[in-house]
């Protein structure tokens, strides 16, 4: 039995891991709309009438019809998905890289390329996953009836679909 050599192809490959940077998020610069959804959705905000004295905020009346609410300010809670995806995840996915990191050794077709694919994909399910379930705190009455359904997280499905990854050199 021939044993093969696996150092130099391990090092090349740890080197290279070591060098490579994860993004995972809304990363198209040509959604910059849906990277503020984002970010307000995750952190919160209040929404303030500027150039008059009410928001109008569209309503669905019962006659199905289109009306508007009036109000000087809005409050948008935060609910930290972007958070919750790391703490819930992080200790699964070092031990996720631990294990690839040992499959480079044993000769196995494993590289740096394939552990962080591998691990982008599995932080956009994660992320994806933690919005589909996420349910406090709720929509706004006024939410509810305009979607038709108490989905914080989830309009037309657009922002989660968004999510991406990317791998860059760092």
């Amino acid at each position: 039995m021939k044993e093969k050599d696996n150092i130099p192809k391990s090092i090349k490959e740890f080197n290279k891991l070591n060098h490579m940077q994860l993004n995972v998020g809304i990363l198209n610069s040509e959604t910059q709309f849906l990277q503020m959804i984002a970010i307000v959705n995750n952190d919160g905000t209040v929404i303030h009438a500027k150039n008059y004295k009410y928001l109008k905020i569209p309503v669905r009346q019962a006659d199905g019809r289109i009306g508007f609410v009036q109000k000087e300010s809005v409050r948008i809670p935060a609910r930290r998905y972007l958070e919750k995806t790391i703490v819930d995840s992080e200790s699964a996915w070092q031990e996720f890289i631990l294990n690839q990191v040992f499959e480079i050794t044993e000769c196995h077709d494993v590289t740096a390329d394939s552990i962080m694919n591998s691990l982008g994909k599995k932080v956009v399910a994660r992320m994806q996953n933690i919005m589909k379930s996420w349910s406090k705190p709720g929509n706004a009455p006024i939410t509810v009836v305009n979607k038709g359904k108490d989905d914080p997280l989830i309009d037309t499905g657009k922002l989660m679909e968004s999510i991406k990854y990317e791998i860059k050199e760092k």
